[in-house]
């Protein structure tokens, strides 16, 4: 009796996981990371337009205070992790504009590094404010 000639591929699905394990973990990382960075993105857009919008409802020695203070909040209370997180107000005649700037954490994303985000929100002054 002969027997059937043996594969000569063995051994190869062994280096194949060996190899594109550590490609596809990199890929889930990198994923991740996008998530994190796009789910930052949005809700600093949100920080900076209820900034602009809680200025422009005070009176104007107010505005940069209560602006600057809503938007720092808004992104506190939303969850965003920042390594150092700002927010300055601009007063112009007829507008305010908020400019959020966030460097979002990476902390366990190896390789990949920390971003800085930043948004900018015009809203235009209420002239009937009640405060």
């Amino acid at each position: 009796m002969k027997r059937a000639p043996r594969d000569s591929d063995g051994g190869n699905a062994a280096a194949e996981l060996v190899i594109l394990t550590p490609v596809v973990c990199l890929c889930a990382v990198f994923v991740f990371w996008c998530g994190r960075l796009g789910q930052a993105r949005s809700q600093i857009d949100l920080a900076a337009e209820s900034g602009a919008r809680a200025a422009s409802m005070v009176r104007r020695p107010r505005m940069a205070e209560v602006g600057r203070a809503t938007a720092l909040g808004a992104l506190q209370n939303n969850g965003v992790v920042c390594a150092a997180a700002e927010a300055s107000v601009e007063v112009l005649e007829d507008r305010v504009a908020v400019t959020v700037r966030c460097t979002t954490e990476s902390r366990g994303l190896w390789p990949f590094d920390a971003r800085s985000v930043s948004a900018v929100a015009v809203s235009p002054i209420d002239r009937y404010r009640a405060t």
